[in-house]
């Protein structure tokens, strides 16, 4: 048997740091291994949430559909330009003895709304040359009168875009109090309000 002795050089502080550094880039390592996924999960959860909500039902075929005069259902491409727009990022961390936490952040919807704006579908043009941005009415304008001396009649018409309502002189024309929404309180953050949990459950689940 050979006896020996084993003398460390380095001060317990050094010896802790290094094994703290070595499990930060495994951490780091499991963290971007799972970022795809969280994100393709999320995205998943995105388009569930905004597919179900009455906004996105009323534009497929209800009274926003006939209130815009929109010819074409563009909830598909809307719902897609939201969930794409979805991208997750890690902050930077430092290991502790005592204990420490990891940061992350879900990005979706830019608040500038481009992504959605940007798109064909986002206006409609009338048949008198008129250009109507009702996405970003749905989307910014709230309550607010957004058209005088016209309002929305319903039913059927040769001369409807929408083949359910058209417009007509006297009164006036806003976004429909249901549906109406504004920079921080519109259908996209009331659908993904509902749906935080299941969005939490992802990630755990994809880390």
């Amino acid at each position: 048997m050979l006896n020996g002795k084993i003398k460390i050089l380095d001060s317990d502080i050094k010896i802790q740091k290094g094994i703290l550094d070595s499990m930060k880039s495994g951490i780091k390592l499991i963290l971007n291994r799972g970022k795809p996924k969280i994100e393709s999960a999320v995205k998943a959860i995105v388009i569930e949430a905004l597919s179900s909500c009455p906004e996105i039902l009323s534009l497929k075929g209800g009274t926003l559909k006939y209130d815009f005069g929109l010819p074409n259902d563009p909830t598909e491409e809307i719902i897609y330009a939201v969930a794409n727009s979805t991208f997750v990022s890690f902050r930077d961390f430092q290991l502790k003895i005592s204990g420490t936490t990891i940061a992350f952040n879900i990005f979706i919807q830019p608040s500038d709304f481009q992504n959605l704006l940007s798109l064909s579908s986002a206006r409609v043009n009338t048949e008198k040359g008129a250009d109507l941005p009702w996405l970003e009415w749905l989307l910014t304008a709230g309550d607010a009168i957004i058209v005088t001396s016209f309002h929305v009649k319903y039913g059927a018409s040769d001369k409807s875009r929408s083949g359910g309502a058209i417009m007509v002189p006297k009164g006036l024309f806003k976004v429909d109090s249901a549906f109406s929404g504004t920079e921080d309180d519109n259908f996209i953050t009331r659908a993904l309000n509902k749906y935080q949990d299941k969005i939490a459950q992802a990630v755990e689940k994809n880390l």
